[in-house]
């Protein structure tokens, strides 16, 4: 939340220009015969040459919530150090350097007493409950993160590209699942004929006709035994 404050700087006027100003508005130059004709006159004419002379300035204040460990004596502290920091800048005076930087060594003492008591209460709270401690930790040391966009030109740019972007994850996951739900083809069981749990002997004459299949397709060599 912001505050704006509107002042007039009225140190800088100079009063003659400003009479002269003053004695050249419609009202006066030109007045105008309506009631009605004379206060628009009056108003136009003065507050255009009050804005000339002392022109609007605007201070905005953020408005930050305040802190829970914060007191009255941190309060009445702060006010004790702004007014001696005002007296040695009016003054320059080495004692009052001094009695200002005490102060803001009480302040500052007193500052880091409240934090660490208000830090032990919480801590006491949370008891054996390691969520609320981790979390307490959490928002100490790191803080809240502020949110940033990306960069863009125009917010409605901004949320239109958010919208394809969300438009396309849909797509992409009805796509996944669709392609999930395909049926599969059913795991085949072969089956073997034969088994190789029993053997038989074999005659001369069945290992005489595997030599004669088998030959043609063997090189011939002096070593093989039917070479002789």
């Amino acid at each position: 939340m912001v505050e704006l404050y509107f002042l007039k700087n009225k140190i800088v006027i100079d009063v003659d220009q400003l009479m002269a100003d003053l004695k050249l508005i419609p009202m006066i130059d030109e007045p105008s015969y309506a009631m009605e004709g004379l206060i628009e006159q009056y108003n136009i004419g003065v507050a255009g040459v009050i804005n000339s002379h002392a022109p609007t300035k605007i201070r905005s204040f953020v408005i930050r919530p305040e802190n829970q460990w914060f007191s009255s004596d941190i309060a009445a502290m702060r006010r004790l150090c702004r007014k001696f920091e005002c007296i040695w800048r009016r003054r320059g005076l080495t004692v009052d350097i001094e009695i200002l930087l005490h102060d803001r060594r009480s302040l500052a003492g007193l500052i880091s007493t409240a934090k660490s008591s208000f830090l032990r209460n919480n801590i006491a709270e949370c008891g054996s409950d390691r969520r609320s401690l981790f979390s307490l930790l959490d928002r100490c040391l790191t803080g809240r993160k502020k949110l940033t966009l990306p960069r863009h030109s125009s917010p409605g740019d901004l949320a239109t590209e958010f919208g394809h972007f969300f438009k396309r994850k849909i797509a992409d996951i009805r796509a996944d699942l669709e392609m999930l739900s395909l049926p599969t083809l059913p795991a085949c069981e072969f089956a073997f004929p034969t088994t190789l749990s029993v053997f038989e002997p074999v005659s001369a004459a069945e290992k005489m006709s595997l030599c004669w299949i088998a030959l043609p397709n063997l090189p011939f060599s002096t070593q093989s035994p039917l070479a002789y």
